[in-house]
């Protein structure tokens, strides 16, 4: 046959094939880290510790072990890798092992750590050559102290005062808290942190001082008021302001009157009313105590009444 040998000639269908074949080193690591903390969060505190997590996989053929590092571009931070050093992981010729572990590191900021954007390193190196790294960033907040409406509150849902201007004593309550760091940018800390309260834009005994207020605390603030006038009818009550890292507005006289740079300028006062009644006599105890009286007749003869009504029937 003429064309025996010759696959141009031949009646056969000839098809091509392309194969892919992925080469798998004898040593190789990959190491990944979450974007965010197990607090769902990229933020840490001074002080505090934060725990972040991270895979390393063993992605060559053959087993391998591993010594772990982890560093910051902060400075004297405590960091821990959360994986001890020689940790055995299976290669990938090990079709039914694990290749993967997880580790998670902790992160504790130093008490005077300064508020900034720091890189976070977990490096693997194992013993036969292979190693890689996996950066994230870490956000150390400036102090947020904040007061609200609702952390306004008052001894007495309200108050008399006479006509000749006697009143009643009511104890003013506030409660302030820091949702941000203990630092702030040019060094200042959370401590003695000013509150000031006003009725009628004067202020109200002395400006307080919380003597520390660092991430997450929340303090208890009061100051004595007798009011010295009654709410108008056009009124819902006196204005009454609190305000927190009021220092611009202080004197400065006292050292412990320092501004505290803030991550929230917003957040710093709070307001509300309080409602202050006229009473025409001159003796408001005498007062006070003959309407309760009145009050507790008046509920004595309805129940003598219906208790009789019951006697009848």
């Amino acid at each position: 046959d003429d064309n025996a040998g010759d696959p141009a000639g031949s009646n056969n269908a000839t098809n091509s094939i392309d194969i892919t074949i992925t080469a798998v080193n004898a040593y190789t690591v990959d190491v990944t880290a979450e974007s965010t903390s197990t607090a769902s969060t990229n933020k840490v505190y001074q002080g505090e510790t934060t725990v972040w997590r991270y895979t390393v996989t063993n992605t060559g053929w053959n087993d391998d072990t591993y010594d772990f590092s982890v560093s910051t571009t902060a400075h004297a931070w405590t960091l821990t890798t959360g994986l001890s050093n020689g940790l055995e992981i299976k290669g990938q010729s090990n079709t039914v092992a694990t290749h993967s572990h997880t580790g998670e590191i902790t992160i504790t900021p130093s008490s005077g750590a300064a508020p900034a954007t720091y890189t976070v390193t977990i490096s693997a190196t194992s013993s036969n050559g292979a190693s890689d790294s996996a950066t994230f960033s870490v956000v150390l907040p400036e102090p947020d102290l904040e007061i609200k409406a609702t952390d306004i509150s008052f001894s007495h849902t309200s108050a008399w005062i006479t006509a000749r201007g006697n009143s009643q004593l009511v104890t003013i309550t506030a409660k302030v808290r820091n949702n941000g760091g203990s630092m702030d940018t040019a060094g200042n800390s959370a401590t003695n942190v000013d509150v000031w309260f006003t009725v009628d834009g004067s202020t109200v005994g002395t400006v307080q001082y919380v003597s520390s207020l660092d991430h997450g605390e929340e303090e208890t603030v009061s100051v004595s008021y007798k009011p010295n006038r009654p709410h108008s009818d056009s009124e819902t009550g006196l204005p009454v302001k609190v305000m927190v890292d009021q220092y611009n507005n202080l004197d400065g006289s006292k050292p412990e009157d320092k501004a505290i740079k803030e991550s929230d300028e917003t957040n710093n006062e709070a307001s509300t009313t309080f409602k202050v009644v006229r009473i025409k006599t001159a003796n408001p105890s005498f007062y006070l105590g003959f309407t309760a009286l009145t009050a507790s007749v008046g509920a004595a003869v309805l129940l003598s009444r219906y208790y009789r009504s019951e006697d009848e029937e």
